[in-house]
């Protein structure tokens, strides 16, 4: 709680999981930090996950979860119960701007439809069933992620630069998680070697940071991407 008004959350409403249903409805909050969930009442939950799926825009759920812990409902964001506040902090401001990006789309649908009388419909299956993601890294976390992420959705693996570039140049690639590992200090050329008509402007981050820079340009030539380093 302290953490998140220090970081500027106003206002932070407190609620028991009796009340956690009709809280959705009524404070119709940006976020929702699940502190523990072990207890809750079945019917009291599935209330809770309806209300949440029917909430517009997108409402992201984070649960406080221990090790080898089931997360409350499909989507929640886990973050670690024993970590600092720092990483909840973090995961929810990266939340927000998924949100940001939803409240986008709608607005612009709504000017759309009252502009014109023919609106595309938005698919209705989840995304994450056709995503692929590009895991990058060679550490000791490199398998366990590759498990982790590939429990979501579909993978395809990259133990070096070289292979991460091939692949953001020949796949249609929806997402990059990268593990430890992945700095080998390749030179500012080789973006161009291991990802062909990438773009490379001048003193970005290529120029200071090494491999983990060369990547990040190639994910230029990406037509969607989320980017997460761990």
């Amino acid at each position: 709680m302290k953490q998140l008004v220090a970081a500027g959350a106003f206002p932070v409403v407190e609620s028991r999981w009796a009340e956690a249903a009709a809280a959705v409805t009524a404070v119709q909050p940006a976020a929702v930090v699940i502190a523990a969930h072990d207890h809750a009442d079945p019917n009291t939950l599935a209330e809770f996950r309806d209300r949440i799926a029917k909430a517009e825009p997108y409402v992201p759920v984070i649960a406080l979860t221990a090790r080898d812990t089931a997360l409350p409902m499909a989507g929640a964001l886990p973050v670690a119960a024993e970590r600092d506040g720092d990483r909840l902090v973090a995961r929810l401001a990266a939340a927000q701007r998924v949100r940001d990006l939803h409240m986008t789309v709608l607005r612009r649908i709504k000017i759309f439809s009252e502009a014109h009388n023919n609106v595309p419909a938005l698919a209705q299956h989840d995304p994450l069933d056709d995503a692929v993601v590009l895991v990058l890294g060679r550490g000791r976390s490199y398998p366990a992620l590759s498990v982790a992420v590939g429990e979501r959705v579909g993978v395809i693996g990259a133990l070096s630069i070289e292979a991460a570039g091939r692949c953001l140049a020949t796949r249609e690639i929806n997402g990059v998680v990268i593990g430890d590992g992945s700095c080998d200090g390749h030179g500012h050329g080789d973006v161009h070697r291991v990802a062909p008509g990438v773009a490379v402007r001048q003193g970005d981050a290529a120029d200071r940071h090494g491999g983990a820079g060369f990547f990040a340009g190639a994910l230029r030539g990406a037509r969607w991407r989320i980017t997460c380093a761990l």
